[in-house]
């Protein structure tokens, strides 16, 4: 026993001295990037960032370098990728000192350069709300005209945008757009309670448009950071029929299934995840035969 905990010790030793190291390496780089200006050191120092970021993925430091990381591309006007960076800093490293400073980024990002100043007043709603100490708090607040209407209001007024009643069919960029601002106010503010209601419609309208793995991503959001919300049981099940339904992974959509039966027996949809359970991978016609024989 003595012998695997002296082993166990010196991995986490040596894994230390591995990421000081490359820690070490990183500062020589920003440093050479700094005096040089030169594309390819900035492109090295990104890969070591990138590297860092997937070998060590617990590490705290990571929201500074996926900040910086952004930071770099935005100079290289490298605008969508810069923003996938300062959301996965958000998502995964919230409780980071630079937080707020990702937000701010972001905001100016989509309001100067990817043209989307709807998406950079949400962004900027939620950071005051969510990080009202934050030194450019002031600034940001600037921002906002004064004829701005808070989130929930925009967010009602865009949702008839989303169809075009003469057509009957969904406008895609207004409901692409609708998507995009529920899930940057969620991701900024997540202890705001209306979260759970505004991620359910984001993933219902990703669902009309097709966009499946976003749909699922927004159900597990609400099961996962808000079990105790009224959405957590319907964005179970709606898992799984998702998964059933829409994507044809009948395995997958078993496993969700069978999790809602067995956490949500009496909820009102447990009979049809029953049902469905019972005839996965069935056709519609099948399934209303099935139906009409009960």
């Amino acid at each position: 026993m003595k012998k695997i905990f002296v082993l166990l010790i010196a991995a986490v030793m040596i894994s230390g001295c591995g990421a000081d190291s490359e820690k070490s390496a990183i500062d020589t780089l920003e440093q050479k990037l700094e005096t040089s200006k030169d594309p390819k050191d900035a492109e090295a120092l990104l890969e070591a960032y990138s590297k860092y970021i997937e070998e060590h993925p617990d590490d705290i430091n990571n929201a500074r370098y996926l900040y910086r990381s952004a930071s770099i591309m935005f100079r290289m006007n490298r605008f969508a990728t810069a923003t996938e960076n300062l959301k996965l800093a958000l998502k995964n490293y919230y409780e980071s000192d630079n937080s707020a400073k990702a937000c701010d980024l972001l905001a100016e990002i989509y309001a100067n350069k990817l043209q989307n100043p709807e998406v950079a007043t949400t962004i900027r709603q939620a950071l005051v709300a969510a990080f009202p100490g934050y030194e450019g708090i002031e600034k940001v607040k600037g921002e906002i005209t004064a004829e701005t209407k808070p989130f929930a209001e925009r967010m009602e007024a865009m949702i008839p945008q989303m169809f075009n009643e003469t057509t009957g069919k969904v406008d895609y960029r207004s409901a692409n757009n609708f998507v995009l601002n529920c899930e940057m106010y969620a991701l900024i503010n997540p202890k705001d309670q209306e979260n759970p209601t505004w991620l359910h419609r984001a993933a219902e309208t990703a669902r009309s448009i097709k966009l499946f793995p976003k749909a699922i991503e927004f159900y597990e959001w609400i099961y996962n950071v808000y079990p105790t919300s009224e959405k957590a049981p319907q964005a179970l099940f709606l898992h799984g029929f998702t998964l059933d339904n829409d994507l044809k992974q009948y395995d997958e959509a078993k496993k969700q299934y069978e999790a809602f039966i067995k956490k949500y027996p009496d909820n009102e949809f447990a009979d049809d995840a029953q049902f469905l359970l019972n005839n996965l991978g069935k056709s519609e016609e099948e399934l209303i035969r099935s139906f009409e024989k009960k």
